[in-house]
């Protein structure tokens, strides 16, 4: 069994000190961000809404299409046959 050498101890230490750095840049961003800049979310809200409003009519507008696409194929087949072209052998 291996123990810890001077090398991992150097290594496990570096890696500490920048997780701790970095750690100490993060909370200064944020004390600096909640200082001067309060985020307003009614904004992101309404963006929010818009898009969701228009992926709905968007798919009702697709299934809308999808169905009389469907239609139109059924009705121009011989005998209403359905399918993807592909015929079975037996």
């Amino acid at each position: 069994m291996l123990g810890p050498n001077q090398h991992t101890f150097n290594l496990a230490n570096q890696s500490y000190e920048e997780r701790l750095s970095h750690s100490a840049r993060i909370q200064q961003i944020q004390r600096d961000r909640g200082d001067h800049a309060e985020f307003d979310r009614t904004p992101h809200r309404a963006i929010t809404v818009r898009r969701l409003a228009a992926a709905g009519i968007a798919g009702v507008v697709l299934t809308a299409a999808l169905a009389a696409g469907g239609v139109g194929s059924v009705a121009a087949a011989p005998n209403h046959a359905m399918g993807g072209g592909a015929a079975l052998i037996r």
